[in-house]
């Protein structure tokens, strides 16, 4: 199903095209970095390890709303 992180998607200009090839898909670990999102490379989806254990409390719960996982 397709899963659309607020935090990621709300507002990108791939959102709902065919250049949107995987929506959120996982987290994806590439020399070095933490990747989001295959088709974009901001801050809102590429991390360095550090700062994504800095921020992975509030994605972990939009993964889990997304998910109904309570």
């Amino acid at each position: 199903s397709p899963i659309y992180l607020p935090f990621m998607c709300n507002g990108c200009v791939l959102k709902g095209t065919s250049n949107c090839r995987e929506r959120f898909y996982g987290i994806r670990v590439q020399h070095g970095y933490v990747r989001l999102c295959i088709d974009r490379h901001d801050e809102k989806t590429l991390y360095d390890f550090d700062s994504l254990m800095m921020n992975k409390f509030s994605m972990i719960d939009e993964l889990k709303a997304q998910y109904h996982v309570g």
